[in-house]
């Protein structure tokens, strides 16, 4: 209501040599998706920012996911569709 900031979350914690790159974040079954350069998909919980759950897909992801008909689905640098349940 107030415009005010909710909460801010550092997604560059991992100790890792180059940048990593996120995409999203999209809002899928109540929980914030977002896709990185170093092929991890984060869950967070969109009232709070906490971490839910990380998912390495195996390959790096250039492009936010797209949640449709109950998945979720991103493309990674391999041309690769992956769809998540």
């Amino acid at each position: 209501d107030s415009g005010g900031v909710y909460w801010i979350v550092d997604l560059n914690t991992r100790k890792a040599s180059g940048n990593t790159y996120w995409f999203g974040p999209v809002l899928a079954n109540n929980r914030l998706i977002l896709a990185s350069s170093r092929g991890d998909l984060q869950a967070r919980d969109p009232k709070t920012g906490a971490l839910i759950k990380t998912l390495r897909t195996g390959a790096p992801m250039m492009q936010p996911p797209i949640a449709a008909g109950g998945l979720l689905y991103v493309v990674n640098e391999k041309a690769e569709l992956v769809a998540i349940r």
